[in-house]
């Protein structure tokens, strides 16, 4: 699962990453409200409410494919002593977590 969760997320970044780097349109387009107030409001592929979720979305992504890794790759992480206290320690976390 976390290799095609990285797939996506490596083809969402060189697709729009080049259109959702905030520019100087984009602070013109808050101070007017965005096109709620002000339909004749141009931003371009993205406004920039659309690039703050872009940018707040894609900060932890690869955070949350990491326990798909340690699932993958168990003994690459840690070594036996180091999986056994993470057990014990950690029961929910889905690495290490009894079945």
């Amino acid at each position: 699962m976390s290799f095609s969760f990285l797939a996506g997320l490596i083809l969402i970044v060189t697709l729009w990453v080049k259109d959702n780097i905030p520019k100087p349109v984009d602070i013109d387009w808050l101070r007017q409200g965005g096109a709620s107030s002000n339909p004749t409001c141009t931003a371009g592929r993205f406004n920039a409410g659309e690039k703050m979720v872009f940018w707040f979305a894609l900060a932890p992504a690869p955070a949350s494919s990491s326990p798909g890794y340690c699932c993958c790759f168990p003994f690459y992480f840690a070594n036996m002593p180091e999986m056994q206290i993470a057990q014990v320690s950690m029961p929910s976390w889905p690495c290490y977590s009894s079945p």
